[in-house]
Order: structure tokens, then C-alpha cells, then sequence
């Protein structure tokens, strides 16, 4: 009977999912009370035992009773029915488009407990159920699996570098680009700029920009712009001036075209380095260029006011205010009242009474509200010049 109203459910003739479990319990209880197996009970049935589980694990899985499947793949066991390898990979290909990741790793483990191994495409979709759950040294082990069976696919080689990225695997990192180029997989800017970001975060910056330097040597030409803004930001977050300047020059030579990004992290070397003139030199090479500044742009000029409140000059105020009128659109209050706040701490530093004055105009007419540290320096600032 619970055989036949699952084919009912199968063919969808209506019969509800919850009678085909109601009638599974009662033939579980049945069996255990005949101290009898499932594969003993069907002796003389034309139904068969694993086709029957079959179908009960697509039923708990399409009707989202995930809870159960693990509790029925271990009936299987008790009652001595072969689970097959083309059981298990059925239940996790269903399982992951549900995105049910964990789940279907559970069923893996239960796989490798009958002594089955894998196919290789299973072992490639291993690897991104770990990544997914965020177990990386699992799904790492399972790219070293696949990789011993067979050459990953690019999708393959993309999950296990997003992976060695979270990680902060800059040594793995790299043998996956040079595993890539050892078995002819193409190595494509997103496979060059994952591992090129893992370098950066993991520091290891002369080494970064060697693999760089590798990849413009192959043909086709791989690095993009994103590539060049990856180790740019490397050396600005160093403060490496002088090499940022060299790079700009180099993505010129190889064609490859600037964005907003890249001054913007040009600007940002140049304000760590102690160079605030030279920032505000980028961004007018930024607008020759085509590019507006942004909030970005916004937040690192503004940051080199404070860095050089004893040589700031009205001008630059001036500047300042310009650019806050004109990226103003694009930043939240929270941003524009840091901004502001700090553009007025500065000015009041420097004792520029005048340009105060057209700051809190500014402020009030944007309806930024000065931090209470802010006040105060201004009203010292205003009756140090006489106001």
C-alpha cells in the first residue's frame, strides 16, 4: 500500500506527500514488531526495496522534509538494502538545487561509510557544497581529490580560489595558477585577480606583483584593469607612492585603461605618503580622463586635510567644499557629516576664521549638525580673530 501510494504521489495523482509518510511509519512499525527486513517482506512483491527508498527520499526532499532523509537512509541499513552509488549522488544532485549544502554532505559521509567513492563530477560539486557551508579545509580537500582524478573544470579552479581567498592562502593561491597553466586550463583575469587579492590580503606584496608581472607575458594578455587596481591598492596601503606612479605608466603601456578606482587609489597612496598636493593633482588628471569624483574620491581628499593642518591653506578649503557640493548626492548622512565634521576640525586647527565661517554655512545648509568638540574649537577659533 505505501508503495502504491507513493507511485500515486510520483505521477501526481493527488495523493498527499504526509499519507505516503503516515503509511511508511506504519510499515516501520509493522516490520519491527515482525522482526522482519524490508528486502524480506518484498521477497515475493514485484516492488523493489531500493526503488521504493528512492522515491521516499525524492518525496522528503521536493516536500522539504529534509529532517527525515537521513532517519530513512539509515532504515536502508537496518533493513538491508543496497544503497547504491547512483542513490547517494541522486539525493545530493536534489539536494543542491535546494541549496541544501550541509545536508547533502551528511549524505556524502554516509556514502563513503558503505565504502563507495565518487565520480569525479561528484567530487567537483563537493568542493563548492564545503565552500558553501564555509568549510573550507573540507572543500580543500576535496579540490586535492578531484585534482588527483582528473583536471578540475575552470568553475572548479574558481571555487577552490575563492576558498584559498577566505583563507588567506596565499602559497595555495598560487599553486592553483601554476597547477592551471601545468594542465593547459586557461588562466583568465577572474582566476588571476582572486589569486592576486589573496596575495595582497595575505601581505605578501613583492610576490603578488611578481605573479602580475608573469601574467602580462602571457598570451592572450590576461591582467585588466582589476588587476593593476588590486596591487595598486597593495602598495597604497603601504604607502608606496612612488611605486603607485610607476604603475599607472605601466597599464598604459599594456593598453590597459584606467578607471575611477584606479585614481582614486592613486590619490590614496599619495594622502598615506604624506603627499596631499600631489592627491589633489590626481584628481584633476582623474577628471581629464572622464572620471567624477565620488564619495571615495571625497573621503580620502578630505582625509589629507588633517594630515597637513599646519600648511593648510584657504584654497584648499575652498576645494574641499567644492568637492563635498559635488559628490554630496552620493553620500549618506553619516558619511557627510564625518566628512564636514572633519574638514571644520581641520580649518579651526589651521585658525582660518574666514574659511570656518563658509564651512558652517556649508554644514547648516546641508543640515549637518557639528560634534560638540567641533563647536568649541570654532568658537575659539572665531574669538582668537576678533569675531
Amino acid at each position: 500500500e505505501a508503495t502504491a501510494c507513493l507511485k500515486e504521489w510520483q505521477g501526481g495523482a493527488g495523493r498527499p506527500a504526509s499519507k505516503v509518510l503516515t503509511l511508511y511509519s506504519e510499515l516501520r512499525q509493522t516490520l519491527r514488531i515482525a522482526n522482519q527486513t524490508l528486502s524480506e517482506a518484498a521477497a515475493t512483491s514485484r516492488h523493489r526495496p531500493c526503488e521504493f527508498y528512492m522515491g521516499l527520499v525524492q518525496l522528503v526532499i521536493r516536500t522539504g522534509k529534509h529532517n527525515l532523509l537521513n532517519m530513512i537512509i539509515d532504515d536502508m541499513v537496518q533493513q538491508a538494502v543496497p544503497r547504491s552509488l547512483a542513490f547517494y549522488e541522486s539525493a545530493m544532485k536534489q539536494l543542491a538545487v535546494q541549496k541544501k549544502f550541509k545536508l547533502a554532505l551528511s549524505v556524502y559521509d554516509k556514502l563513503v561509510q558503505d565504502g563507495l567513492e565518487t565520480s569525479a563530477v561528484t567530487c567537483s560539486c563537493l568542493v563548492r557544497f564545503a565552500a558553501e557551508v564555509g568549510d573550507l579545509p573540507r572543500a580543500k580537500e576535496f579540490f586535492e581529490k578531484l585534482a588527483s582524478m582528473t583536471t578540475p573544470s575552470i568553475r572548479a579552479y574558481m571555487t577552490i580560489l575563492g576558498v584559498h581567498n577566505k583563507r588567506q592562502d596565499w602559497a595555495s593561491a598560487i599553486a592553483t595558477i601554476r597547477d592551471m597553466k601545468s594542465r593547459g586550463v586557461e588562466v583568465d583575469s577572474l582566476a588571476l585577480n582572486v589569486a592576486l587579492s589573496t596575495g595582497v590580503i595575505a601581505g605578501k606584496v613583492a610576490e603578488v606583483e611578481e605573479l602580475l608581472g608573469e601574467a602580462e607575458e602571457m598570451v592572450p594578455f590576461v591582467p585588466d584593469v582589476v588587476s593593476y587596481n588590486t596591487v595598486l591598492k597593495a602598495h597604497a596601503q603601504q604607502a608606496k607612492h612612488s611605486e603607485v606612479g610607476k604603475f599607472l605608466e605601466r597599464m598604459r603601456t599594456y593598453c590597459v585603461q584606467p578607471n575611477a578606482i584606479t585614481y582614486n587609489t592613486i590619490m590614496d597612496a599619495a594622502v598615506r605618503a604624506g603627499k596631499s598636493q600631489e592627491a589633489w593633482k590626481r584628481l584633476q588628471e582623474m577628471r581629464s580622463h572622464g572620471f567624477k569624483p565620488d564619495k571615495f574620491t571625497c573621503s580620502i581628499l578630505i582625509k589629507s586635510l588633517t594630515k597637513s593642518e599646519a600648511s593648510l591653506q584657504e584654497d584648499i578649503v575652498e576645494r574641499a567644499l567644492a568637492l563635498l557640493e559635488e559628490t554630496d548626492k552620493s553620500l549618506d548622512m553619516t558619511l557627510r557629516t564625518t566628512l564636514y565634521n572633519a574638514v571644520a576640525e581641520s580649518t579651526a586647527r589651521a585658525e582660518l576664521s574666514q574659511s570656518l565661517l563658509k564651512v558652517v554655512a556649508q554644514m547648516q545648509s546641508k543640515g549637518v549638525i557639528a560634534a560638540a568638540t567641533i563647536q568649541k574649537s570654532m568658537v575659539q577659533a572665531l574669538h582668537s580673530d576678533g569675531m
